[in-house]
């Protein structure tokens, strides 16, 4: 008696499509929220907060 059409074993996918997805979303450019990190502004650590940071890294309070 065959094997029912469900239960014989399918190839995982092709590796090939795969890569040529990949490819193509490269060449379109980068993602639209990586773009927005690297326009969002850098948080650099002012003066004050530095104070502030060490002050209470040394354990003393307001």
């Amino acid at each position: 008696m065959a094997r029912h059409i469900a239960d014989h074993h399918r190839k995982s996918g092709h590796p090939a499509r795969a890569a040529e997805y990949i490819r193509i979303e490269r060449q379109v450019g980068p993602h639209p929220s990586a773009l927005a990190l690297h326009r969002r502004k850098s948080t650099a650590a002012t003066p004050a907060r530095l104070k502030a940071y060490t002050r209470i890294e040394r354990g003393h309070s307001v």
